[in-house]
């Protein structure tokens, strides 16, 4: 993500004799009022002012970068075979996500339903059409769990359950 940090003073600009930003990395200008940051985690920002007479004031400010959002339907209806809702599949804003690492589905004897590794969100590819050993399964509930792994490194657990409906 791209962020514009700005530093608010009350004095006029000609009478500021130094700028400086903390946590200089991804700032595109550390020594300006106004700098662009490319962030990839939650960080803390301090900026410093310095006046032609010495005087320094310092502010902070919090960026916090939540993890895209992730949605996985609640049921899917894969034998009307009308196009809307025929696999059940992960959605999610893509940007600041690596990758999928894994996505599975269980019936509710802990049998594996379907498995899907290393793709990405938004894509009916790498969703369960309801079929199982070429088989469409009746309707029941199914639980599901996926691992996500962010840009940022970091991985998270999601897990709930969907029901196939007729």
């Amino acid at each position: 993500e791209t962020y514009i940090l700005k530093a608010q003073v009350n004095i006029p600009k000609n009478l500021i004799s130094k700028v400086e930003w903390s946590s200089k990395d991804g700032l595109s200008r550390p020594d300006s009022l106004v700098t662009k940051v490319d962030i990839l985690q939650t960080t803390e920002y301090t900026v410093r002012v310095t006046d032609i007479s010495g005087c320094t004031a310092s502010a902070r400010v919090l960026v916090i970068i939540a993890d895209p959002e992730i949605y996985v339907p609640n049921a899917f209806s894969p034998y009307d075979l009308n196009g809307n809702n025929d696999v059940i599949m992960v959605f999610a804003r893509s940007e600041g996500i690596k990758r999928i690492n894994k996505f599975q589905i269980f019936n509710r004897w802990g049998e594996a339903m379907y498995e899907a590794v290393n793709f990405q969100p938004n894509d009916p590819n790498f969703g369960w059409n309801g079929m199982h050993k070429g088989k469409l399964m009746d309707p029941s509930v199914f639980v599901w769990w996926l691992e996500v792994e962010y840009i940022n490194g970091k991985k998270k657990i999601y897990k709930g359950d969907v029901t196939l409906m007729r």
